[in-house]
């Protein structure tokens, strides 16, 4: 529990600092003018702080639910196939936790 905690706390770091990186590249910075009319003028950095410690800890606890379904014997194999794992693909172990049910033969779109 405690190495969850310290990898989860460490992530939401590690996404605040990749936060800061993008938003203040010269390049990022021209790209978000297209929404300077509507994106909002004040920032609140402890909220951003927060959303993105949230995030360590979700995606901490996705890889641990993840972990015995994921290709790779070692965790830094499995942490870099989950890296890598297509979005809207699910692993076995994903669509048992999610409830997903193959489809029946010969069942087609309606």
């Amino acid at each position: 529990m405690i190495r969850y905690i310290i990898v989860s706390v460490i992530s939401g770091i590690l996404f605040g600092i990749l936060d800061g990186v993008i938003h203040a590249n010269p390049l990022a910075q021209r790209l978000y003018e297209v929404y300077k009319p509507i994106a909002r003028t004040s920032l609140n950095p402890l909220a951003g702080i927060v959303i993105d410690l949230i995030y360590g800890f979700v995606m901490a606890g996705v890889f641990l639910l993840l972990y015995k379904s994921l290709p790779g014997e070692t965790g830094l194999i499995k942490g870099v196939s989950q890296a890598v794992l297509p979005p809207g693909r699910l692993t076995p172990l994903e669509g048992r936790l999610m409830g997903a049910v193959a489809p029946r033969a010969g069942a087609g779109p309606a």
